[in-house]
């Protein structure tokens, strides 16, 4: 049979916390309720440190110690009692380690909470612009070095990386999905983790982030992260679909004349050099009258293929009208000029692979400006060359 004393010590230590009583030096006395505790030498010396001072008309004073050796908590709450054998302090010891984990835990999900709600506002307010700009949030919330988004559709085909070092965006182009990374999202694979991988509107694309020691993996798994970026990367994807289909010519791909007259509005920038390149395809009316609009059709498509291979970053291409072309570089040198002349000639000569009942013949006319140039004077002078090559070229032949 268990004694009273032991049952009342054990609902002490289980249920409410341990009691424990010291006399006015702070030395501690054995009751019927609870002997002396049994803290290990730095709990005892916390104690000592942290315990206040008995003082007359002290109830419910509440202080803290810890055990630094067992890693335990302890939330102290005393009373001072003057009684007939002199003046004592009853202290009601209660462990909470397991409460001050959870407050940590508590801690550590309020903050991902507070950063996911900094996130989302960021992305929210960037909704309107492209796509790319939320690498750098997702770099921020991830604590990664690099963060990718790779694209691939019927437009276009490129990889857009993101540097939190240097704090700048690199596009790479592309050929096909077949040439994006091979991995599913959720794995990680060459160093690096494939956050969200999807379709949109035929726009292949994945996400992914540089792996290392600082990622943070909670926010990898964090839903409403990934729901967030998913929302955001798509709904940025189907802008970038409407602004090309609004800007590009249908049967081409190329700019359209809209985009052109937008750009030309705008002085192409205002670069420092610019190089005109006024293009027109020669027989057109004679290959649909004779092979019919297909093959008048293919002789514009082929001509706009010969532009897009010689395209970059500073040289556009555009569709002006129904066989007029126009090919603009941007902050390039007269030889650079010449140079790209060459290499559109070779990609129309590619063109003329024999397929065709007829061959492809484009008239052009360059003009090229530096410093103080009127970029009037160079669209027409570019026109007017047009026109000389195009006779050169028909040599009599309609």
């Amino acid at each position: 049979m268990i004694k009273l004393r032991d049952s009342i010590q054990q609902f002490l230590m289980e249920g409410i916390g341990d009691v424990y009583v010291t006399d006015a030096e702070g030395q501690f006395v054995d009751t019927i309720f609870s002997g002396k505790p049994h803290f290990s030498e730095k709990a005892m010396r916390a104690w000592e440190l942290c315990c206040p001072e008995a003082e007359r008309g002290q109830k419910g004073e509440v202080w803290e110690f810890s055990d630094v050796d067992e890693s335990r908590y302890f939330s102290v709450t005393t009373d001072t009692v003057d009684t007939e054998e002199g003046q004592f302090q009853l202290h009601h010891v209660m462990d909470v380690t397991n409460y001050s984990d959870l407050f940590r835990r508590m801690s550590g999900m309020y903050k991902d909470w507070e950063r996911m709600s900094k996130f989302q506002q960021s992305i929210l307010q960037k909704l309107s612009d492209g796509y790319e700009v939320i690498l750098a949030d997702i770099a921020q919330i991830l604590k990664t070095d690099e963060v990718w988004l790779c694209i691939s559709g019927v437009h276009v085909s490129e990889e857009t990386g993101y540097s939190a070092k240097s704090k700048s965006i690199c596009r790479t182009r592309v050929r096909a999905w077949k040439d994006l990374p091979d991995i599913e999202a959720g794995e990680t694979k060459d160093g690096r983790i494939c956050l969200l991988k999807g379709v949109v509107e035929e726009n292949h694309y994945a996400l992914l982030i540089r792996d290392g020691e600082k990622v943070d993996r909670g926010m990898i798994d964090n839903p409403m992260l990934i729901s967030a970026v998913h929302l955001f990367v798509e709904n940025g994807l189907l802008r970038m679909q409407i602004v090309y289909t609004s800007e590009h010519d249908a049967m081409t791909g190329l700019y359209n004349k809209g985009k052109y007259m937008n750009l030309l509005e705008n002085a192409f920038g205002k670069p420092e050099t610019i190089a005109i390149f006024n293009m027109d395809v020669n027989f057109l009316k004679r290959a649909n009258d004779n092979y019919g609009h297909e093959t008048g059709d293919e002789l514009i498509k082929r001509t706009a293929r010969s532009i897009q291979l010689v395209e970059r970053d500073d040289v556009l291409g555009f569709r002006i009208g129904g066989d007029e072309f126009m090919m603009i570089g941007l902050n390039i040198s007269f030889e650079e000029a010449q140079k790209l002349r060459k290499e559109w000639e070779k990609a129309v000569e590619k063109q003329n692979d024999g397929t065709l009942p007829v061959e492809i013949v484009v008239s052009c006319g360059m003009t090229f400006g530096e410093g103080d140039y009127s970029l009037h004077d160079l669209l027409v002078g570019a026109d007017e060359k047009m026109y000389i090559d195009k006779k050169l070229k028909k040599g009599g032949r309609t």
